[in-house]
């Protein structure tokens, strides 16, 4: 009498691995895809988000604002808006506590400072984490790092150049040059093509740009222009072969 044999032999079992393991590598593989995509639209939001915000904020102070100060190599700009300073006693308590209304003095002058204070002085700055030593690693970034695609920044059709990284910050003075309030405008995400000499074409005129520069009415830039162009890049690692690189541009025309 013959016995019926149970199980799988060793051909089935090597063949169902085989398949078994072809279906993990499928399933593994979409679901890196599906990272790379993730992550990427991520850094992307948050690049497009910083970028929106930064340059919003900066528009809308300079369009209202005189400038009375700039780093010749457009590092930063020194403004003031106008404010409404001349205080009243607006509860009767005999202490001026508000504002009267309006931006004019009593001779219909504009009254000009930052943080709300007649005379103070604001300042919009592009700032490295060690300013002692701008060719420290940890205030660069190169377009070919390790590990990254690498990104052709400034369109010379090399990825082998080398970028100042740092943040934009602004600080408010008083009226005697003390330092009154900072706060950070963006974290330290934000490439300028011209500080410490590593300039860059970002908007292809064949000259290096500053993050800051004065533009007369016909777009050229000129010491004594009163349009301001903010020009920088913001990037954004979105994983370990990609990153997101934005350009954001304003052309703001101010007061002066």
């Amino acid at each position: 009498m013959e016995r019926e044999s149970h199980g799988f032999t060793l051909i089935e079992i090597v063949i169902s691995s085989v398949v078994l393991m072809i279906m993990m590598l499928a399933i593994l593989g979409t679901f890196d895809v599906g990272q790379d995509v993730a992550s990427l639209g991520s850094a992307n939001l948050s690049a497009q988000t910083m970028s929106t915000r930064s340059v919003s904020e900066m528009t809308r102070a300079l369009r209202q604002a005189r400038i009375i100060g700039m780093d010749a190599t457009g590092m930063w700009i020194q403004f003031q808006v106008p404010v409404d300073w001349a205080q009243v006693d607006s509860d009767g308590d005999g202490t001026l506590d508000s504002g009267d209304g309006d931006i004019l003095d009593g001779a219909d002058n504009i009254e000009w400072g930052a943080g709300d204070n007649l005379n103070w002085v604001a300042r919009y700055t592009f700032e490295i984490k060690n300013p002692a030593d701008p060719a420290d690693p940890v205030n660069l970034l190169v377009e070919a790092e390790e590990g990254r695609a690498g990104i052709d920044v400034n369109g010379d059709g090399d990825t082998d150049d080398t970028f100042t990284k740092g943040c934009l910050r602004e600080y408010v003075w008083d009226g005697g040059g003390t330092l009154r309030a900072h706060r950070y405008l963006t974290p330290y995400s934000i490439i300028t093509t011209n500080a410490g000499g590593w300039g860059g074409d970002v908007d292809g005129d064949g000259v290096a740009d500053p993050l800051f520069a004065r533009l007369n009415d016909a777009g050229v830039q000129d010491a004594t222009g009163h349009n301001i162009r903010i020009s920088f890049f913001v990037f954004r690692v979105a994983n370990k072969e990609r990153t997101v690189l934005l350009h954001p541009t304003s052309i703001v025309e101010t007061r002066n």
